[in-house]
């Protein structure tokens, strides 16, 4: 096992849980920063290889103690609904702690889409935190994240029999994608090979369907007939998530799957993602 700790944040959500695991499997000492390490989640983390700690990152005395000696940070904050501007803060706020530690590698994971005018709340957030991260001359590589396959989850609805996809889409507009289990992949790369990629941002997917595709392939899933009419039904709270999938509709993407692709060979497509998926209707 390498000698070299990571540390990670968001440990107990969708990305940071399996950057953790992503690490620890492949040899590397991961520091898993956590709220409450008594909560189940944070449990589910302690095994050999990974080190539970306590941290907020609104407490700069507990970031402070978390990064000693650590080699690495992998670097993710979520949008808070009700106070938008603490993703920004919270960002910033590791960045500069990573710098005056002397950090020697920052992965931050932002969006695809954050280097671009999107008008979507946690996509500016994470431009300005890349734009900060930059500005303090970190050793940094920035991973920008396509929709996450998991979104899936909460976005398809079935209605009078039918699968709705959930946003409104030509038959041929393309889509890409990528499972959460993947990000970790590309973080463990990139840590892996400081030489290549710090200094770069690398827009991340997995996969790339046509709206007619995605279709085809629910409907033979769930055997059920699915559909993107070209007024989908409006959710009743059209939260960030639901903006981001419109976005990456509207603007597409810029991933390209076939570098990824020779990165990382077992990259999932939709089709293996979805017997994973854990969808029910």
């Amino acid at each position: 096992m390498s000698s070299k700790i990571i540390l990670v944040t968001g440990a107990t959500g969708q990305q940071g849980g399996t950057v953790a695991r992503q690490l620890s499997a492949n040899g590397w000492k991961v520091r898993a920063l956590v709220r409450d390490p008594g909560h189940p989640a944070s449990q589910s983390l302690m095994k050999p290889g990974i080190e539970v700690v306590k941290g907020d990152l609104e407490d700069s005395d507990s970031l402070l103690r978390a990064i000693k000696n650590v080699y690495g940070v992998f670097s993710v904050q979520s949008l808070d609904l009700n106070h938008p501007e603490k993703e920004e803060q919270q960002g910033k706020r590791l960045a500069e702690i990573a710098k005056a530690t002397g950090v020697s590698h920052f992965v931050y994971s932002s969006a695809a889409g954050a280097d671009r005018n999107t008008g979507i709340t946690s996509f500016e957030n994470k431009g300005k935190i890349e734009r900060y991260i930059q500005a303090l001359n970190l050793p940094a590589t920035i991973l920008r994240p396509v929709m996450f396959m998991e979104n899936f989850r909460f976005t398809l609805q079935k209605v009078d029999g039918q699968i709705l996809l959930p946003y409104k889409g030509e038959a041929d507009t393309r889509v890409q994608m990528i499972a959460v289990q993947d990000i970790g992949v590309f973080a463990r790369i990139a840590f892996e090979q400081p030489d290549q990629f710090i200094g770069q941002s690398l827009e991340i997917a997995g996969d790339e369907l046509s709206v007619k595709e995605l279709a085809e392939h629910i409907s033979r899933f769930f055997a059920t007939a699915a559909v993107y009419p070209h007024s989908a039904p409006v959710p009743k709270h059209e939260h960030d998530g639901i903006k981001a999938t419109q976005f990456f509709i509207r603007e597409g993407y810029k991933a390209d799957l076939e570098y990824l692709r020779q990165l990382h060979p077992d990259l999932l497509s939709f089709a293996s993602w979805l017997p994973q998926s854990n969808i029910s209707f």
